[in-house]
């Protein structure tokens, strides 16, 4: 792993955002093995499932029930991932954005 920002515990399971390598790992802590779920470790911004999406320096991690919400760093996005099928979707937030980049309605 390299410059891990987030870990977050969910569904027995550590889920830690290995940042430069652009992926979000699973951690067994129980046995210690770590195991890549989420991105295919290429910088970049699709949503897919699993190994499938791609990040750009994800960061931190927030599980919620089923979910686990991921900030996006440099894709200045949040990130929803569906534990269950590892289906990784972008959240839309209408109005809200960067003040370099907002253009007004």
């Amino acid at each position: 792993m390299q410059h891990c920002l987030g870990v977050e515990y969910a569904q027995n399971y550590l889920w830690v955002a290995d940042t430069y390598n652009h992926k979000i790992k699973r951690i067994d802590h129980r046995g210690g093995m770590s195991r890549t779920m989420i991105g295919d470790g290429t910088a970049g911004h699709l949503d897919g499932k699993g190994i499938n999406a791609r990040f750009f320096e994800p960061s931190g991690l927030s599980a919620i029930g089923p979910h686990l919400f991921i900030a996006d760093t440099n894709n200045h996005v949040i990130r929803r991932v569906e534990l269950d099928t590892l289906t990784v979707t972008t959240l839309d937030f209408p109005g809200l954005c960067a003040l370099d980049v907002c253009i007004p309605d």
